[in-house]
């Protein structure tokens, strides 16, 4: 479902990030965010990273990938890796001034004996 009203205003006022996936993303959505980060709004109030960590995969896992955002363009990629990481590891991509960072947690132990970092 698509609700662009929902989505438009939950930018505005710095509760989400644009996420373009396999396209360009919405050149309204865009600025929405741009206004947001340059007024310190919700996520933003601490600074606006390059990037934003979305996903955290553990070669362990047999794909050893993080997926990241463009805080400029809300373009996706991924960035392949052959790190090993342990349930509740913060685990973060780029410079710590610029990057972003995610706590591990494997999907297998999100929902039920969820470790000790999401309880």
């Amino acid at each position: 479902m698509n609700c662009p009203g929902v989505r438009q205003e939950l930018l505005r006022v710095g509760h989400a990030h644009v996420y373009a996936f396999d396209e360009d993303a919405d050149l309204a959505d865009l600025k929405l965010q741009r206004e947001a980060r340059a007024e310190g709004a919700g996520i933003w109030a601490k600074g606006t990273p390059e990037h934003i960590v979305t996903s955290v995969h553990s070669a362990a896992e047999g794909r050893g990938r993080n997926r990241l955002v463009s805080t400029r363009t809300g373009k996706t990629w991924l960035s392949t890796h052959q790190n090993r990481y342990e349930v509740c590891q913060e685990v973060c991509e780029g410079p710590s001034v610029s990057g972003s960072c995610m706590v591990y947690v494997p999907y297998e132990v999100r929902y039920r004996d969820k470790p000790p970092c999401l309880q």
